[in-house]
């Protein structure tokens, strides 16, 4: 109830907003556990829309290949299906927080950042050809201060996890390309 009623009270605070619903890692159903929670959440934005709940925009957080989340990587025609699974319930998607742990890639440095970038390819290209996608971000900028990478409070302080676009140095990668 109390998600109804915060949108309900966003929206008549600013009819003109947009209301975003997000939630953790449910870009396709690459295994069981995926699967569970992209049900989950196309099943909570189904309930929440025949309700009348004024959503936008459902947020996919894509923090990929994280150590407690799935080790295989969305490919790109099931983000595709998934994308426009959750636009045919009446909204669009954001991809709102997108980075891919390498801690536990196997192969050098160069053979990591090239399947990095066929990841961060994929994902882009499946939001531009979904027609449903109208936005993309990264979350941050480079492996130097990156939530996965970095050795603070709340970090995982995963020195190899090399999650961004651009490396510490703030260099593009070869997924910058």
């Amino acid at each position: 109830e109390y998600i109804a009623r915060a949108f309900h009270t966003a929206r008549q605070a600013d009819p003109n907003g947009v209301l975003l619903f997000t939630a953790v890692n449910h870009p396709a159903p690459q295994d069981t556990g995926s699967s569970g929670v992209v049900n989950k959440m196309y099943t909570t934005v189904k309930q929440l829309k025949s309700q009348g709940v004024p959503i936008d925009v459902v947020g996919m957080q894509m923090h990929l290949l994280l150590p407690w989340e799935t080790s295989v990587p969305p490919q790109k025609a099931d983000v595709i299906a998934t994308m426009q699974k959750f636009a045919a319930l009446g909204v669009r998607i954001y991809v709102t927080e997108m980075d891919v742990d390498l801690a536990g890639q196997p192969g050098s440095q160069v053979e990591k950042w090239t399947f990095e970038a066929g990841v961060y390819g994929d994902i882009m290209e499946a939001c531009i050809e979904s027609g449903v996608c109208d936005s993309f971000a990264t979350w941050g900028i480079s492996d130097a201060i990156s939530w996965i990478s970095c050795d603070s409070i709340g970090c995982l302080n995963e020195k190899d996890a090399d999650p961004l676009m651009f490396d510490p140095s703030y260099a593009p990668k070869p997924a910058y390309f």
